[in-house]
C-alpha cells in the first residue's frame, strides 16, 4: 500500500537524510571540507562535482537571503560551485523561490521514490552474459571507462575514483558499487550508501545502447538484496524522469519531488563582480 500524508513526507524525509550523510561522507573521504551550523551542512569537494552544496537547509524566515549569502560567498571563496537540494525539511517555504533571486536555477526536479524493503520484489532473471559483481578496486578505472565517468584520466576524475575507493575501504558494509559486466566490460554501475538504518542509491548508470536489455533491472535488485541484508528497512532514490516507471515494478512509489538548484563558478563570478561598486 503506498503510504500517504505524515507517513508519506516521513519517507521523504529518510530518502533526504540519507544524501545528506552520503555528501558528507563523501566529502570527509575525499579530504573535502565540511562546515556543519544549526541551518545548514555545506560539503565541498576538491574539484567541480555533484556533492558541492548543501542538502535541504533550513534558513531562518528572517534573514533568510543573508544566510543564504554566506553559503553562497563560503563555496565562491573555495572557487566551487553550489548545489542546493531543497528536500521536505527545507525551510523556510518560499526557499526555491529565493534561490532564483540569488541566480541559482532549477537543474532538476527528480521524482523522489522509495522502497519499502517489506514490500520489495525481487526474482529478476540475469540477462544472458550479464554478471553483477561489487566492485572492491577502483584501480580498473584507469584502464576500463566508468559507465557514467568515462576513464580516470584526468586530476578531477582521479580525485573521484580515489574518495571511492577510501570511502569503499572504510566500511564497505555501508557503501558498495555494484557493476554489471558484460564480455567482461563494464556497462552498468550503481552506489548504494546506508546510513540510519535506511539506504540511499546514486549514480545508477547503463550504457545507453544497451538499455532495455533488463541489466539496469539486474543491478537494482543486486543493490536492493545487499541493502536489505544489511539490515536497512527502506531504500531511496532520485529517479529521473524518463525513468520513473522503471522502478515500481520492485515495489518503489513516490513519495514527493527533489528539486535541485545550482549555480557554476562562472556564474557566481559575474554576481560578485556585479554587486561591485
Amino acid at each position: 500500500m503506498v503510504p500517504q500524508g505524515g507517513e508519506r513526507t516521513a519517507l521523504a524525509q529518510a530518502g533526504e537524510r540519507n544524501l545528506r550523510a552520503y555528501t558528507v561522507a563523501f566529502c570527509a573521504a575525499g579530504e573535502g571540507q565540511i562546515q556543519r551550523g544549526p541551518d545548514a551542512t555545506l560539503t565541498a569537494f576538491p574539484h567541480t562535482y555533484w556533492v558541492n552544496g548543501v542538502v535541504s537547509p533550513r534558513l531562518p524566515e528572517t534573514g533568510t537571503v543573508a544566510q543564504l549569502d554566506r553559503i553562497l560567498t563560503w563555496f565562491r571563496e573555495l572557487k566551487r560551485e553550489v548545489w542546493v537540494h531543497v528536500g521536505p525539511y527545507s525551510e523556510p517555504a518560499d526557499l526555491a523561490q529565493v534561490l532564483r533571486t540569488r541566480s541559482l536555477h532549477n537543474h532538476h526536479n527528480r521524482p523522489m521514490m522509495v522502497c519499502d524493503f517489506a514490500e520489495l520484489v525481487t526474482g529478476f532473471p540475469l540477462p544472458e552474459g550479464v554478471t553483477i559483481e561489487p566492485l572492491d578496486d577502483y584501480h580498473i578505472s584507469a584502464t576500463h571507462p566508468h559507465p557514467i565517468l568515462r576513464r580516470a584520466n584526468t586530476p578531477r576524475l582521479r580525485a573521484v575514483f580515489s574518495a571511492k575507493q577510501e570511502f569503499a575501504d572504510a566500511d564497505p558494509r555501508r557503501t558498495r558499487t555494484f557493476v554489471a559486466w558484460l564480455d567482461d566490460k563494464p556497462v552498468g554501475v550503481g552506489i548504494v550508501f546506508l546510513s540510519q538504518g535506511n539506504a540511499g542509491i546514486y549514480d545508477v548508470e547503463v550504457l545507453e545502447p544497451l538499455r532495455g536489455r533488463g541489466i539496469g533491472t539486474a543491478l537494482l535488485q543486486a543493490i536492493c538484496v545487499f541493502a536489505r541484508d544489511q539490515g536497512a528497512g527502506l531504500i531511496s532514490l532520485a529517479a529521473s524522469e524518463q525513468g520513473a516507471g522503471f522502478y515500481p515494478k520492485f515495489g518503489f512509489f513516490r513519495v514527493g519531488r527533489w528539486p535541485t538548484y545550482t549555480n557554476s563558478m562562472a556564474k557566481q563570478r559575474r554576481d560578485s563582480q556585479e554587486a561591485r561598486p
